[in-house]
């Protein structure tokens, strides 16, 4: 895939993942709203396009990260909203998805969690922002996640 450059949005260098992983990270910033994208395939010997196990798993284990990190102090409390499949933005990639409201030092923010299978790779976005979630922040959330999407689907 390629990343995106999107007006308003700062991007980090990539930062590689563990070994293991066969991966990086890239965070994305913009005002209220901080971006994430993983791409890794760690040992899964088969990663279809969209959802399948591998995508499945991905996400048990990304909500197991979140209780986990509660556990061990990172954050006050996290508690599932809502979660299944959406659509990237606009585009017509689809993913699964699972929203949380977290307390971080008495702070309440949400966070997002979109994953999916894109040529034999996973990716994963985690985006944060205030738990009243502006119209503003709704719409870069938007954008990004769109162009994320079509950068999957080919489809610029």
């Amino acid at each position: 895939m390629e990343l995106p450059d999107l007006v308003g949005w700062t991007r980090s260098a990539l930062r590689p993942l563990p070994e293991t992983d066969f991966g990086f990270s890239v965070a994305y910033d913009h005002p209220g709203v901080a971006v994430t994208l993983y791409q890794y395939a760690r040992s899964y010997e088969e990663i279809p396009d969209g959802i399948g196990e591998a995508v499945r798993s991905e996400i048990e284990g990304a909500e197991e990260a979140i209780q986990q990190a509660v556990q061990f102090g990172a954050w006050d409390g996290a508690d599932k909203v809502e979660s299944g499949e959406r659509k990237l933005g606009e585009s017509e990639a689809v993913a699964l998805w699972s929203h949380h409201a977290l307390t971080v030092q008495g702070r309440e923010v949400s966070s997002h969690t979109f994953i999916w299978g894109h040529n034999k790779r996973i990716f994963k976005v985690r985006s944060t922002s205030d738990k009243l979630e502006s119209p503003q922040e709704n719409a870069a959330l938007m954008e990004i996640l769109t162009a994320f999407g079509k950068a999957c689907t080919n489809d610029f």
